[in-house]
C-alpha cells in the first residue's frame, strides 16, 4: 500500500510539473483560412518570423496543442490574421475567434486569458485616445495629446492588474508606439499634401505581359491599389475589389493593383493572382517598397488606395477601401 501511495504520488507531482512547465492552447476559428494555425515568435505584420509551432485541426475541429515555451509575447496566426499573445508556462488558454473579422471577435478563456484579452481589447479601442482618432487631429492638437495618451496607458496597464512582466513589457513598448504614432502622423500629412498633385508615373511588370505604367491610362480615371501578398488586411479587400471591378465595367475608370511583394517572391505574386481570379490590371513593383513610385507616395502601410483623375492628377492620395461603401458611392457620382 505504502510503494503504491508512493508511485501514485510520484505520477501526480510529476504529471503536474510537467504541465506547469508547459502551455496549453485550444482554439476554435469560425470561417477559419486553413487547417492549422501557427505560433510565431518575434513581432511585426508579416509572417516571416520563426514558427515556434504549427497546430493542425483535430478530428473535433479545434486547434490543440501543448508546447514548451519561454514566458514573453507571440504572435499566433490563421492564415495571414493575426493576434499578439502572451504566453507564459502554466497557461491553459482556450481562445475563439471569427477569421472573417479577426481582431475583433477575439476572445480567451482560462490561465492568462486576463492577459491576453487585454492585448486584444487594445486594437478594439475607438475611444478619443485611440491612434485612429488622433491621426484626425490637427497638428498642435496631436500633439497635446501624446503625454496625456501616454498617462492613460500607464493607468490602464496598472489598473488591469497584470502579469509583472507582461506589464513591464507593454511599458516599455510605449514610448516606441507613441514614437511611431507621432511618425504615421507626420507621413500622413505628407500624404495628404499629394491631393490635386501629378500622380508619379510608373513602368511595372503586368501579369498578362510587357510592362504597363500609369501614363498609358491617361484619359481615364484609375484608382491604384497598393498591396502584397502577406499583408492580411489587403486580402480582406480582394473580394470587394473584384466587385468594384465588375460594377465599373462599362465606366471610364481602370483598377489597378500593384503588388510590393519582393523580386524573389515574383512567382508567388503571380500564383496567388491566378489562383485569386484577381480582376483590374495587375502589376509588380520592380524593387518593391524602394521603387520610385512607391517612395514618392510616401507609403508606410498596406493596404493603400489612390484615386487619379484622367489627366494624371491625384483626386485622393489615401482613400477609402473597396469594403467601405464610401468609396462606390464617391465613383458613382464621379463616373455618372
Amino acid at each position: 500500500m505504502k510503494v503504491f501511495f508512493s508511485v501514485t504520488w510520484l505520477l501526480i507531482t510529476c504529471c503536474a510539473f510537467a504541465q506547469s512547465n508547459h502551455v496549453k492552447i485550444k482554439a476554435q476559428v469560425f470561417n477559419r483560412s486553413s487547417d492549422t494555425i501557427f505560433i510565431r515568435g518575434g513581432g511585426g505584420f508579416r509572417k516571416d518570423k520563426e514558427v515556434i509551432k504549427a497546430i493542425p485541426i483535430n478530428k473535433n475541429q479545434v486547434f490543440e496543442t501543448m508546447l514548451q515555451i519561454k514566458e514573453g509575447m507571440y504572435q499566433i496566426f490563421d492564415g495571414n490574421e493575426y493576434s499578439e499573445i502572451y504566453l507564459k508556462p502554466g497557461y491553459n488558454l482556450m481562445m475563439t475567434v471569427d477569421a472573417k473579422n479577426f481582431d475583433a471577435t477575439i476572445r480567451y478563456t482560462g490561465i492568462g486569458a486576463k492577459e491576453n484579452n487585454f492585448l486584444a481589447n487594445r486594437y478594439r479601442r475607438k475611444d478619443s485616445l485611440s491612434a485612429e482618432s488622433l491621426m484626425l487631429l490637427g497638428e498642435a492638437a496631436f500633439q497635446q495629446m501624446l503625454p496625456i495618451k501616454k498617462t492613460f496607458d500607464v493607468q490602464a496597464i496598472d489598473n488591469a492588474n497584470l502579469n509583472l512582466n507582461l506589464s513591464k513589457i507593454l511599458k516599455e513598448n510605449l514610448n516606441r508606439e507613441l514614437l511611431e504614432l507621432e511618425k504615421s502622423y507626420k507621413q500622413n500629412a505628407m500624404i495628404q499634401k499629394l491631393n490635386n498633385a501629378p500622380c508619379p508615373d510608373f513602368d511595372f511588370t503586368n501579369y498578362l505581359r510587357g510592362k504597363t505604367k500609369l501614363s498609358d491610362l491617361k484619359g481615364k480615371y484609375v484608382l491604384i491599389d497598393i498591396w502584397a501578398t502577406w499583408c492580411g488586411p489587403c486580402l480582406q479587400e480582394i473580394p470587394f475589389m473584384k466587385k468594384l471591378v465588375q460594377q465599373f465595367a462599362d465606366k471610364n475608370i481602370a483598377f489597378v493593383s500593384i503588388s510590393v511583394d519582393e523580386e524573389q517572391d515574383l512567382d508567388k505574386w503571380k500564383s496567388f493572382v491566378k489562383t485569386k481570379e484577381m480582376k483590374g490590371i495587375q502589376l509588380h513593383a520592380d524593387n518593391n517598397w524602394n521603387s520610385n513610385f512607391i517612395l514618392a507616395l510616401g507609403m508606410y502601410q498596406l493596404p493603400r488606395f489612390i484615386l487619379v483623375d484622367p489627366n494624371g492628377v491625384i483626386i485622393n492620395s489615401n482613400c477609402e477601401r473597396p469594403s467601405d461603401p464610401k468609396l462606390t458611392e464617391n465613383l458613382q457620382q464621379l463616373l455618372r
